[in-house]
């Protein structure tokens, strides 16, 4: 499964709250009343970015992630964002709220390593490959560091799911000197709680943190906390 991901930050003259009830609102409808939006994706979910909480996230850089499930086609890198439906309608809605100069979109290989329900507190990290690695190896990798994760007593315990997503390098769209993300870490967990038990035990740190450093560079992964609201076709 291909899933995309746009990132969205309001405008400075954009209040969090207004940013919120037109990304939830209109901007919603936009996208989900369009046909053309559909022929390319089966499922459409806003992620809403949340404070900053110690132990879990930092303050977000990111307001809101625009997530989608690609239907298969010859050539997956042709989005809806090429079509002349979003260049003429939803993208000038979205320059009312967003700021353009720091979008950025991806696509992503789906990988789910602990399959559980998609309920409780969701976060999301998004890791950036180690200098010298090529765009494979990283993501062989971070294959293999999922492995670790699934027979990590920590994660065992406390992550209801665990999905990667392995970023797709042609098909980034990206703010001018900004380093792209090279995946996606989904996880869920039950509680607040839990996702701080999760990155704070010593296994964590001991094997999975240790780990993390054979494939991810600088920046560091930044992990944000949010809440999904999932649209259907209307």
């Amino acid at each position: 499964m291909i899933r995309k991901f746009v990132f969205l930050r309001a405008r400075q003259d954009v209040t969090r709250d207004a940013f919120v009830e037109t990304v939830k609102g209109s901007y919603a409808k936009l996208l989900t009343s369009s046909d053309t939006f559909w022929k390319y994706s089966d499922r459409l979910v806003l992620s809403i970015s949340l404070p900053a909480q110690p132990g879990v996230a930092v303050d977000p850089m990111w307001d809101a992630i625009i997530e989608t499930w690609e239907k298969p086609r010859k050539n997956p890198l042709v989005t809806y964002h090429d079509e002349d439906d979003y260049r003429t309608t939803v993208k000038a809605a979205e320059d009312e709220f967003a700021d353009s100069e720091h979008t950025m979109r991806f696509l992503a290989k789906e990988h789910i390593v602990i399959g559980g329900d998609r309920t409780g507190v969701k976060t999301l990290s998004m890791p950036r490959r180690r200098s010298g690695l090529t765009p494979i190896e990283f993501s062989e990798h971070y294959a293999a560091h999922g492995e670790l994760v699934k027979q990590n007593p920590a994660f065992v315990q406390y992550a209801r799911r665990y999905v990667q997503h392995h970023g797709i390098a042609d098909s980034v769209s990206r703010p001018v000197e900004f380093i792209p993300y090279d995946g996606i870490s989904e996880f869920w967990f039950d509680t607040l709680a839990d996702a701080r038990a999760a990155w704070g035990d010593p296994l964590y740190m001991a094997q999975l943190r240790v780990d993390e450093k054979n494939f991810v560079g600088n920046p560091p992964s930044a992990r944000l906390i949010v809440e999904e609201f999932e649209f259907t076709k209307g």
